[in-house]
């Protein structure tokens, strides 16, 4: 947020009639949990599935808000601080995040997909931070909520470039977000079953995230040529595609690794340079992507190079820990089919000679494809993993696909019963991967062993 904005101008921004007296109070931040208040915040109050912001303005007001935005009521009694009443807080958020981009004049770089949005999103943050200043979406703020709140905390306005994600749960959100920071360019990583209950089929999906490049402003889209879908992907829009591919030879941009190098074949140009020590073949593919980018931003290969060092995965995607003994793999952000996958070839290939042991939350929101995917990771677990630990009721053709090998497994439905069977089984020079999908949260696993 511009640390000249002040209260005044936040009603003219919300075509709203200024008060008389009211105080020129500079903005601090804008928050919409009444815990993370802090002095000189806006406040806005949305009405959430459990709890309602309206019912804590009298805490935000001892918190130190300067002020909240609310929905129009009757009245709110007690409450002193200056009310912006308007229909919708929300709308007034996402208005205020879109007058602020407008502003600011920086090109927009949005990401979305399934799978790899944060990791991309982080090593495109990282090359164009090198050359440029640059805005980023914290963590995995990709929500409709989340990609506002952090353009209001974090854009100062003379920013280069704003490296935003976008994420869905259904058709439509991104659209929305679209409206908020049209892409200049804009990136589609790997598509899978993700959300399908809400979002509907593999096509479904790959439709919802092609909304990403529907701006007119958007120039370029920067599509995964690994990704299914393609024939979707890649229909006629107003802007340009470019593919980029570990695999597919005609992409715009290929990575090909070598045992201590790797070579960018951008068109019929080829770059050489030293091989990074990422953990698996998708991370490298979201290296590509970021690549890709800075490539667009006009950066040269060199400056790129320079950079590459480092970049550094999120927390919770594909972390080594270290712990008495025992080596954990924490990949416990999220779960998907090709994610598990990808994760259980890690532990396979880092677990050689020593016990493997695949701890595994549900992959949720699925719908009817929850069986067949939690099917398929039981059958890819069979020769990559020595021990199979679930968590949730989703995980029983897992379970089932294991018992019917006569393999080793175990199936807790709540998480403390697993913990307690994690701190009698594993033994010094175990190799453990935590794989799973928020609320279980397997991360903290490796703080309570």
């Amino acid at each position: 947020m511009p640390s000249t904005l002040v209260l005044p101008e936040l009603y003219h921004m919300l075509g709203q009639e200024i008060p008389e007296n009211i105080a020129h109070v500079t903005l601090s931040g804008v928050a919409v949990d009444s815990r993370q208040v802090e002095p000189g915040n806006l406040f806005v109050a949305l009405k959430g599935q459990r709890v309602d912001g309206h019912d804590f303005l009298l805490e935000v007001e001892k918190r130190g808000a300067c002020a909240a935005i609310v929905e129009k009521r009757a009245s709110y009694q007690d409450v002193k601080i200056p009310l912006i009443c308007v229909d919708d807080p929300l709308k007034a958020m996402q208005r205020l995040a879109r007058m602020l981009v407008a502003a600011s004049g920086a090109k927009v770089v949005a990401v979305t997909g399934s799978l790899g949005k944060t990791t991309t999103k982080s090593f495109i943050s990282a090359l164009l931070g090198s050359k440029y200043k640059i805005m980023s979406t914290s963590g995995n703020q990709n929500s409709q909520v989340g990609l506002s709140l952090s353009i209001l905390n974090n854009c100062v306005g003379d920013e280069d470039y704003l490296v935003l994600e976008m994420g869905m749960t259904e058709g439509g959100h991104i659209q929305r977000l679209v409206e908020i920071a049209p892409p200049d360019i804009a990136v589609i990583t790997f598509i899978a079953l993700v959300h399908a209950a809400s979002a509907g089929s593999l096509e479904e999906i790959a439709r919802a995230k092609m909304e990403i490049c529907s701006h007119p402003q958007t120039k370029v889209c920067i599509i995964n040529l690994d990704s299914p879908c393609q024939e979707l992907l890649f229909q006629p829009s107003t802007c340009k595609k470019l593919g980029y591919s570990m695999i597919v030879p005609h992409a715009d941009m290929r990575l090909e690794l070598q045992d201590s190098s790797m070579c960018f074949h951008e068109q019929a140009h080829a770059t050489l340079m030293p091989r990074l020590a990422l953990p698996a073949a998708h991370v490298y593919g979201c290296m590509l992507a970021a690549c890709t980018v800075a490539r667009g931003c006009n950066m040269e290969w060199e400056e790129i190079q320079r950079a590459l060092p480092t970049l550094t995965l999120p927390q919770g995607r594909l972390q080594f820990v270290e712990k008495a003994g025992i080596t954990f793999i924490d990949d416990a952000y999220n779960a998907a089919e090709p994610s598990l996958k990808a994760a259980l070839t890690v532990l396979k290939e880092h677990g050689a000679g020593r016990r493997k042991v695949a701890v595994i939350g549900s992959m949720r929101e699925l719908g009817a494809y929850s069986s067949e995917a939690h099917r398929a990771v039981g059958e890819w677990a069979l020769d990559r993993a020595d021990i199979m630990v679930c968590l949730g009721k989703d995980c029983a053709p897992i379970i089932e696909t294991w018992q019917t090998a006569a393999r080793p497994s175990f199936w807790f439905l709540e998480y403390d019963d697993l913990l307690s069977f994690l701190k009698q089984e594993l033994i010094p020079g175990d190799v453990v991967l935590l794989k799973g999908k928020r609320p279980d949260d397997l991360g903290r696993t490796i703080n309570l062993l």
